[in-house]
């Protein structure tokens, strides 16, 4: 009885307390969102929390709280981040965290962020971003001169190419200045190309970039410009090898960095053949951290007893592209066969039967001589009677 009275308790006081924050948040705030302090990844922290609170606009995020430290405003119905969200008055020193995740955006106006310089994470994740044509803004972060994590996951429309957005993402990178950016998150963005291998290279003291649950096949990107780079994800893409080219690059940032280079590149569709030794090699002598490598597995290979191997353990691998030259040139080699026999055959019916041939050449000439006479009688004109 005395557990069921403790519990009542505290869930009186839980709902008070619950209650009595919502009654902290601003008149603007229309008692939906939840302000005061509360923990945040294990820290006491000042926090409006307006999540799932069916907002379909920003307008009242222009009243918050001076003194607030994270805002949390997801799970809303907003279209649109309208110049100045925060005002053109207030300065929101004590912002660190903005997440405003899952809000079905699709364009963010250019200088939307002001007035909050020392926001070091922003987060965006599971929008409809269009950050192209008209809806190009590359100063949308700009003034956020302390941000050190910016979280990009499955951001950005599906309606445009990767290709194209990728591009006005890196005008954004440059007209905005983000000089202390340390982490990158751009996952489930549908990538399959990075078209400007020096596109991070704006970020210069990038030292995590996220590119996991993407469609990329191949990696040809800049890094001796990113010196404090330490991770690289590429998990769950589409690569069946790596190139030496790019091999070396990871190899001269693990050189170059005070952490040394860690890489992810687990479930990508490696096909062990012969192309894969120098992948293969690579894994066994470099020094680059690579995570879980015994976990890279051959989704396919020559021969087939390599697929679900690890790649690093896969004995034996074999060259398709020989093998296809090899099973072409025996093809052509049968076919030349059958025509020689084919003709030699033809050759041989044709001097067996010469006699048989000369004789119906002969009653064709025959026929065809009958046949002329015949038609050169029809053709005489009749003798005239003559009357005396």
């Amino acid at each position: 009885m005395l557990e069921i009275r403790i519990i009542c308790i505290l869930f009186v006081a839980s709902s008070m307390s619950q209650e009595l924050s919502r009654l902290n948040c601003p008149p603007e705030f229309k008692t939906k969102c939840a302000c005061g302090e509360a923990l945040y990844y294990g820290e006491a922290k000042w926090v409006v929390n307006c999540t799932d609170a069916g907002f379909r606009s920003v307008d009242m995020l222009e009243f918050l709280p001076e003194d607030v430290q994270v805002l949390i405003f997801t799970g809303n119905d907003v279209k649109e981040i309208p110049p100045n969200v925060f005002g053109d008055v207030t300065n929101y020193e004590y912002l660190e965290v903005i997440d405003m995740s899952n809000n079905k955006i699709r364009h963010i106006r250019g200088q939307a962020f002001h007035r909050i310089s020392n926001v070091h994470r922003l987060i965006l994740n599971h929008n409809d971003l269009y950050i192209n044509g008209t809806h190009e803004h590359p100063r949308i972060f700009a003034n956020m001169y302390n941000l050190k994590e910016l979280h990009l996951t499955n951001a950005f429309t599906e309606y445009v190419d990767s290709k194209k957005y990728l591009v006005n993402l890196e005008n954004i990178f440059f007209g905005s200045n983000l000089a202390k950016l340390e982490k990158l998150h751009l996952e489930q963005n549908e990538i399959w190309m990075i078209p400007n291998r020096d596109m991070f290279c704006q970020l210069p003291a990038l030292m995590d970039l996220y590119l996991g649950d993407n469609k990329l096949s191949s990696f040809d990107v800049e890094l001796d410009c990113l010196k404090h780079l330490r991770y690289i994800d590429l998990e769950s893409n589409m690569f069946s090898k790596f190139t030496p080219t790019i091999l070396r690059r990871f190899d001269d940032v693990n050189e170059q960095s005070d952490s040394g280079l860690e890489v992810n590149l687990r479930d990508n569709y490696f096909i062990c053949d012969c192309d894969i030794k120098d992948f293969q090699h690579w894994l066994k002598t470099t020094k680059v951290s690579v995570r879980n490598k015994e976990y890279l597995r051959c989704r396919d290979g020559i021969p087939s007893s390599n697929i679900q191997n690890p790649v690093i353990d896969a004995k034996e691998v074999l060259c398709a592209a020989k093998e296809v030259q090899a099973g072409s040139e025996t093809a052509s080699g049968v076919i030349a066969i059958l025509c020689i026999i084919l003709t030699t055959l033809v050759a041989v019916i044709i001097y067996m039967n010469v006699a048989w041939v000369r004789t119906k050449a002969s009653d064709v000439a025959q026929l065809v001589k009958k046949r002329s006479a015949y038609s050169s009688l029809l053709t005489q004109p009749e003798d005239q009677e003559v009357h005396v």
